[in-house]
Order: structure tokens, then sequence, then C-alpha cells
């Protein structure tokens, strides 16, 4: 079974992921009014989105309490990280539940829903993304302190961890 940091970054990856594919057919749906298919595909994926985040940040604590015993883990970043995540939090309920207002509304009223609800869930939708993604960004200099470097840095300071030969055809003879 896995511990609550595997599962931590497990939601943390998937989330903001389903988020943009949520999006994605957001907007695609606007272009096919009556294609309920990809209207519930649209709200199945922003749904388990938003569950995805209420689990990351179901799972967050106890991954902390785990990854803070790891030396040279900073407790700064796992704070920066868990601020973020519950700031984000309320974004991921309000996209979730303004994503089924639009559904709900498309399938009674398809001619008004083209206006504020479908924009308003676009909107919100996007904000939570790059909101997601901010935070697992974040999230991943707890234990990845190189990402913090600049690209030209790191390129001129490190090496791949492993050189590979490569074969010629002189090699074979």
């Amino acid at each position: 079974m896995p511990n609550a940091a595997h599962l931590h970054l497990i939601f943390v990856h998937a989330a903001p992921t389903m988020l943009w594919i949520g999006l994605l057919l957001l907007i695609f749906s606007s272009f096919y009014k009556n294609q309920t298919g990809l209207h519930l595909a649209t709200l199945v994926v922003i749904l388990m989105a938003a569950a995805g985040l209420v689990l990351a940040a179901n799972t967050g604590e106890s991954a902390a309490d785990l990854v803070s015993q790891i030396p040279g883990i900073s407790d700064k970043a796992i704070h920066d990280h868990e601020e973020l995540g519950e700031t984000m939090f309320p974004f991921a309920l309000a996209s979730a539940f303004l994503t089924i207002i639009w559904f709900t509304l498309l399938r009674k009223h398809p001619d008004k829903v083209r206006s504020w609800a479908w924009w308003a869930s676009v909107l919100l939708v996007a904000g939570t993304a790059v909101f997601a993604t901010v935070v697992s960004n974040v999230g991943g200099h707890i234990r990845h302190p190189e990402a913090l470097e600049s690209l030209s840095t790191a390129s001129e300071t490190q090496r791949p961890a492993v050189e590979y030969e490569v074969e010629t055809e002189d090699s074979d003879h």
C-alpha cells in the first residue's frame, strides 16, 4: 500500500493535468451544442480533478510529516506549498460547483448557458488550473532543490547521472 507521501504525489500531479484537460473540453464544448457526451465528459473530468485536489489536500499533512523527517528537507518549502494549497482549495471546489451549474443549465436552457455560466466556468477552471500548477511546482521544490536553480547554471554545472556509449558501425566488426 502506498504511503501518504506517495498518494499525495499522485493526486498533486494528476489533478492539475485533469484541470487542463477539463478546460480544453470545456472550450471545445462551446462549439458542439448538442453533444451531451462531450458535455458530460467535461463535467466528469473537472469533478475528478476537483476530487483529486481534495484528496491531495487530505494527504498533504501526512505527507509533510513523513517528508519532514528526511534530512535536508526545507520546512519553509513544505510550509509554502501547504499555504498555497490551502489558498487554492476553495477555487477547486468553486470550479466543480460552477461546472455542475453550467452542465445543469445547459441541459435545461441551452441557449442562455452560452453566456455567463460557460464564461464563468472557463475563467474559474483556467484560474484554478494555473493556481494548481503553481502549487504543484512549489511542492516540487521540497524535494528537488535543483529546480530552483536557473537553467543556464544547472546546464553548466550538472552532468547526466549516466553516460551512454554511442555504438558505431565500426564497433560491430
